[in-house]
């Protein structure tokens, strides 16, 4: 039987006992009525409870895990290779729109493969490149503002904050 039969006829036999318990009003008809309606829905609850098996991994969740994991890998050489960060407007409506992904689906990727919220990651995606640009030599002649406004940083401020951090 499937599960929405074997519930619909757990209801309707409590349905038909507790008819039975208005028609014939009688101390021994009413306690086993009772103890039927008791019985069937401990065993609905025991029957549910071992249906849904706790113990073994979601296999839906084993999938989302793995487009999690791909996506994340797409966002990671992008930034990188791309150096997206350094856009001062970058969204993550944005960065949805060069992986070909939903928004929602590119937010949960970055929650689960760098384990950072999008801004976590834009700011350290940005400070690295403001390290790169502090450090390399040939670069001397750059301002701190420059530096900034380079690594994708929007105010002078939002830098000195991130960078402090």
């Amino acid at each position: 039987m499937e599960v929405g039969q074997l519930c619909l006829l757990g209801v309707g036999l409590i349905g038909i006992t507790f008819v039975l318990q208005l028609l014939f009003y009688h101390p021994i008809v009413y306690r086993l009525i009772i103890i039927t309606a008791a019985s069937l829905f401990y065993f609905l609850s025991w029957w549910a409870i071992r249906a849904l098996n706790f113990s073994c991994p979601n296999q839906k969740e084993s999938d989302e895990n793995h487009i999690y994991e791909a996506l994340g890998i797409r966002i990671k050489q992008l930034l990188e290779e791309d150096e997206l960060f350094t856009d001062p407007n970058l969204t993550v409506t944005k960065l949805a729109s060069h992986v070909k992904a939903p928004a929602y689906l590119v937010s949960k990727a970055i929650n689960f493969y760098f384990e950072k919220s999008f801004s976590e990651l834009l700011i350290n995606s940005r400070i690295k490149k403001a390290e790169q640009l502090l450090l390399a030599d040939g670069n001397k002649t750059l301002t701190i503002e420059a530096i900034a406004y380079e690594s994708g940083f929007n105010t002078l401020s939002a830098f000195y904050n991130a960078f402090k951090k």
